[in-house]
């Protein structure tokens, strides 16, 4: 109940940020009815496919022109 009525009270309030503490759930920020999600669900991809070279190489090219 806590949850819903943290989502019902910011949509009514847009200038407000609600923090919701539960036993059954995490800490939650909630913002205009919508609760803030800091999980970043981005995933990492190793290695770029890319040979980059050496400083010694890119500034002997850079000389070179």
């Amino acid at each position: 109940a806590r949850y819903n009525s943290a989502l019902r009270f910011s949509a009514e309030h847009p200038r407000l940020m609600v923090v919701v503490v539960s036993a059954d759930h995490p800490v939650s920020l909630i913002c205009e009815g919508v609760e803030l999600n800091a999980q970043c669900e981005w995933k990492p991809v190793s290695g770029c496919g890319l040979e980059l070279p050496t400083l010694t190489d890119w500034v002997a090219r850079g000389l070179a022109t």
